[in-house]
């Protein structure tokens, strides 16, 4: 881990509050507490990566190691909040692997 990284991610009170979450087009998205860590997760590590001037990448079965869930589950919440419109997401490949590349949209602009 980067000494400059926190090792905890802060909760922010009102996604804890939470029910559900409506976008510009008026569908509704149930935020569950697996949708409410993910986001809250992938907008921390979005964040730190933001701040270091460079793209957020994670690898889906890390991102679900992090947050305890499956590979699948979290495969899941990922395509939920991306359907939703939350998150945007993009491959980006290099010559060992491709990763995917993660945009978070604020709860805020929905």
């Amino acid at each position: 881990m980067d000494n400059n990284e926190a090792k905890y991610v802060r909760f922010e009170k009102e996604l804890l509050k939470i029910k559900k979450v409506c976008n510009k087009s008026g569908e509704s998205l149930v935020f569950t507490g697996n949708i409410k860590i993910l986001y809250q997760y992938m907008h921390d590590r979005y964040l730190f990566f933001k701040r270091l001037n460079k793209e957020f990448f994670d690898d889906q079965r890390d991102i679900a190691e992090a947050i305890g869930v499956t590979e699948k589950t979290s495969s899941s919440l990922i395509g939920s909040l991306c359907d939703f419109g939350l998150i945007e997401k993009t491959k980006k490949k290099n010559k060992r692997f491709s990763l995917q590349a993660f945009v978070i949209v604020s709860l805020v602009d929905v």
